[in-house]
């Protein structure tokens, strides 16, 4: 036999064992493992001969017939309380799943006498109950295993029929939430989902109240649904929603707790809450404008800084602008965002500006720009002069120092011997100019020792001719009978008198040059020339 669950208020029918229909209950679940059984139970078959114990009672109430009975059953009562030996059974307790004087796994829903003491001889609902005592409220006990510690579950079972093998009877549920509101978190400026609440077991038209706490539940105030709400403010007590939906504001960033009152036309009414939580913004130099296109648009634009150049005095900070793509604004100092600046803001080095979300905007991102180093200018002069033994230098300068700043120059170049060389030079950070600040560039002139313009003779013995002629002289050679003759060589390759060439060049110290020919004496031939001194 399965029993048909009851979830909604309505008139339902009972029969008996012995009803033609055949047999028919009902249950009603309040959780897994507890529920109300309901059946018509009347003084036949299994139940004959039970008429004595309920007519009598206790001399006031009489029950001529059987009726609707209402069996609150508590399986882990049952299971706790069964045989000895059974799985779960606690054996201080077994065998004693109804025993009255604490919480019964199995009990009949009986009317009550006096507050907390059943009237043990009034279990059925019908007629004569119902003229005695009205409608039976079914009770909880909430896991207590003292029959007193109840609580009233606001159901309510009632039958206003004679007992027979049919009967009527009707369940009242009390108002309840049949689909909660339910939590939600969001984004500054997302589209939010409505708040839906759903009421069961209501007494006609039901009215909404929906009010919303920014405190934590501790004061309340109207809400109105987002698309009557004012842009960038928080959820406002301009006019009240009224229906079963209300759309909540995601214009600012913070925790609201909404909460619904639903009444209907008997005054009943029950409530619902949820929070509802709309983070802050978080600013990204990477932040996608669409999350779901990898190398989509950047979501925030942040505009560029300019790198400066050292001038001895503090540097104005630079200012940022930010632009949120997404929502399509941009963003207000002081507002949404704030900079703080980190580094230097007068000597050359990188200076960073932070960027910090407020209010709806949260996170970090983090701009640099540079103080470049200032151009410094080292330039020597040249200088050119014939060899005289002393050393040759010449002056320097600098030029780029900024704000007044000093420094000096100690200018190294020297030149003594004959040849050429840097005018070099070095800058001497000893005055207020901090070399970290400057890019030294080096002009550097050349000193110049040429050689000294002077005049030599060869040194040549006998007559001849001096700077470049040479002059014939006694044979040299051992033979004899012959004469010598001179000639002048003016460039390489001139010829003596006799034809014979000559060797050497021009630059050729005095050179003698011995000739032999077949049936001659020897010619002796020599060759002066006039030669400059090249050497200082």
């Amino acid at each position: 036999i399965t029993p048909e669950e009851i979830t909604k208020d309505g008139t339902y029918t009972a029969t008996s064992e012995t009803d033609s229909a055949g047999y028919k209950s009902y249950i009603i679940k309040v959780s897994d493992t507890e529920y109300y059984l309901i059946e018509n139970r009347q003084y036949e078959s299994f139940d004959a001969g039970m008429e004595p114990m309920y007519m009598n009672g206790d001399g006031t109430i009489k029950n001529p017939t059987g009726g609707i009975v209402v069996w609150h059953i508590d399986n882990g009562v049952a299971t706790k309380c069964g045989y000895p030996g059974m799985p779960g059974v606690d054996s201080s307790v077994a065998n004693t799943v109804n025993v009255k004087t604490r919480r019964p796994g199995i009990m009949e829903n009986y009317f009550e006498k006096t507050a907390g003491t059943p009237n043990l001889y009034a279990p059925f609902l019908n007629a004569t109950e119902n003229a005695a005592y009205g409608a039976s409220k079914l009770s909880l006990y909430n896991g207590s295993d003292d029959p007193s510690a109840k609580t009233d579950t606001g159901i309510t079972v009632a039958s206003t029929d004679a007992g027979s093998t049919s009967m009527q009877f009707t369940v009242d549920f009390p108002m309840s939430i049949s689909k909660q509101l339910k939590d939600a978190t969001y984004e500054v400026g997302d589209k939010a989902d409505a708040l839906t609440v759903d009421v069961a077991n209501a007494d006609g038209n039901v009215t909404y109240k929906w009010q919303v706490s920014t405190d934590g539940g501790k004061t309340w105030k109207d809400a109105t649904s987002a698309s009557s709400a004012k842009a960038g403010a928080r959820p406002a007590a301009a006019s009240a929603s009224t229906g079963a939906t209300l759309t909540p504001s995601t214009d600012t960033a913070g925790t609201y707790q909404y909460k619904v009152t639903a009444t209907d036309v008997n005054g009943k009414s029950v409530e619902s809450t949820a929070t509802v939580t709309v983070n802050a913004i978080t600013l990204s130099k990477d932040a996608l404008l669409d999350a779901s296109k990898p190398n989509g648009d950047k979501r925030f634009a942040f505009s560029s800084l300019k790198d400066a150049t050292y001038t001895g005095k503090e540097q104005k900070k630079q200012d940022v602008t930010v632009k949120d793509a997404k929502l399509g604004k941009d963003l207000v100092k002081g507002t949404d965002y704030k900079l703080t600046y980190s580094g230097d803001l007068t000597n050359a080095g990188t200076v960073t500006v932070r960027v910090t979300g407020i209010g709806n905007y949260t996170g970090t991102v983090d701009l640099t720009y540079q103080i470049n180093k200032a151009a410094l200018t080292v330039k020597t002069e040249s200088a050119t002069r014939a060899y005289n033994g002393k050393t040759l230098t010449a002056k320097g300068s600098i030029s780029g120092l900024v704000n007044g700043e000093t420094a000096s120059l100690s200018v190294t170049g020297t030149q003594t011997e004959v040849g050429s060389s840097q005018n070099t030079a070095t800058v001497k950070w000893d005055g207020t100019a901090r070399e970290a600040n400057y890019q030294v560039t080096y002009k550097l002139g050349t000193l110049t020792v040429k050689k000294a313009d002077a005049s030599a003779t060869t040194g040549d013995t006998g007559t001849g001719e001096k700077n470049g002629s040479t002059s014939a002289g006694s044979d040299t050679s051992g033979a004899s009978g012959t004469s010598g003759a001179a000639t002048t060589r003016s460039a390489k390759g001139a010829k003596s008198s006799s034809g014979v060439p000559l060797t050497g060049d021009t630059n050729d110290a005095a050179l003698p040059i011995a000739l032999g020919t077949p049936g001659a004496g020897a010619i002796a031939i020599a060759v002066a020339r006039k030669r400059h001194n090249d050497e200082a």
